[in-house]
């Protein structure tokens, strides 16, 4: 069964809520495959990287979050 982006969306969230952090980014990098400019799940994408303390990596997902919120 294929999710819809919204329900990828809270599937990640919810993964993320239950620490499974792997699992969440893994569901949010799949969105951004096929949404890249999508803000919430480029947003949480970089609040993952943050708290894995991959700053460096958190920054392509924020940028392109505020990008997409700027629009």
């Amino acid at each position: 069964m294929k999710l819809t982006s919204e329900q990828a969306i809270r599937q990640a969230f919810e993964e993320r809520i239950a620490g499974k952090l792997q699992d969440a980014e893994l569901l949010y990098t799949q969105i951004l495959q096929i949404y890249p400019t999508h803000p919430d799940a480029n947003l949480k994408l970089g609040l993952i990287a943050v708290s894995a303390k991959k700053i460096d990596a958190s920054l392509t997902p924020f940028k392109a979050a505020e990008f997409s919120f700027s629009d």
